[in-house]
């Protein structure tokens, strides 16, 4: 059986390398045997339309079978029966009506089942970060006071308050919910499922960023990288990064980014484009309107564009 570790740093392919894998198989009608797993649902579904655009819009049934969160492998592997008794849809958006109630936010739209519906799916997505309850707590309230705009921090400081209520309403009602079931069965499995399905497959690629020349930058892989080592696995560089043209502007920014002396000056490439707005909502326009024309004027693919 082939284990590889995989190590590179940001942008050198490692993921790509395992997308352009799946998307092979799954031309050759052979993706059942193939399983892209991710740790978070958001980068599920960014993988997911990167794979789209690999396949050039081939139908997409194949996507939830074949890219999966651990949570959505735990749910799979347990059959959905079991868990989905813990906390019922009724008892949810009743425990979710009370935690409105408490905090007294979204009032002009808490009577809708939809808003409620979609407070529940997001709430679903911070929880399945893992993090303990207080630092998801404090992540949340970081990510209110860093928005630009009176209205975007208000909503965000709303859903901090609704989610710290309706965690605490769990507890307090000693009842547990579909994510915080599958975060407790996967902090006790986590340790031993990558390696428990390497075991079962023929082949098994496991990717961790690593750059050898910032190996402080990168002390959060060092467990698993101990884990995945040698003999069992083999480990495997990835190279320099590819989505930078090499020496020029946006490589050596992203190669200054954690160094202490700056750049040489010199002239631009091009690379790089500046631009300079009256305000957030400015900015965001004219980002918009300037990936658009690259887009359909010039040809670039949305991968191709970077946002600061």
């Amino acid at each position: 059986m082939a284990k590889t570790l995989l190590l590179g740093c940001a942008g050198s392919g490692k993921t790509r390398s395992l997308m352009e894998e799946v998307a092979a198989r799954i031309r050759a009608g052979t993706d059942d045997r193939a399983l892209l797993l991710v740790p978070t649902y958001g980068r599920g579904e960014h993988l997911k339309r990167a794979l789209l655009g690999l396949l050039d819009g081939d139908p997409p049934g194949f996507l939830d079978r074949t890219v999966v969160t651990f949570t959505s492998l735990a749910e799979r592997a347990l059959g959905g029966t079991a868990i989905g008794s813990l906390l019922g849809p009724a008892v949810r958006d009743h425990l979710l009506r009370r935690a409105l109630d408490e905090a007294g936010a979204f009032d002009r739209v808490k009577e809708f089942p939809g808003f409620r519906a979609r407070f529940l799916a997001l709430a679903k997505e911070v929880k399945e970060s893992a993090l303990p309850d207080a630092e998801t707590q404090a992540a949340l309230e970081d990510l209110a006071r860093s928005l630009e705009g009176r209205a975007a921090r208000r909503r965000m400081e709303a859903f901090a308050a609704v989610f710290a209520a309706y965690t605490r309403l769990l507890r307090e009602e000693g009842r547990i919910d579909h994510e915080d079931f599958q975060a407790a069965l996967l902090r006790a499995l986590q340790a031993e499922a990558v390696d428990l399905l390497a075991s079962a497959v023929p082949e098994a690629v496991v990717t961790l960023p690593f750059d050898p020349s910032r190996a402080p930058l990168f002390s959060s892989s060092e467990d698993p990288r101990r884990r995945f080592a040698p003999p069992t696995w083999r480990v495997e560089a990835a190279g320099p990064p590819r989505r930078v043209r090499p020496g020029g502007d946006l490589g050596r920014l992203e190669e200054s980014l954690f160094r202490e002396a700056p750049p040489e000056p010199r002239a631009p490439d091009g690379t790089v484009r500046m631009l300079e707005c009256a305000d957030p909502a400015d900015e965001a326009d004219r980002l918009a309107r300037t990936a658009a024309r690259w887009i359909r004027r010039d040809g670039w693919q949305a991968r191709e564009i970077l946002v600061v």
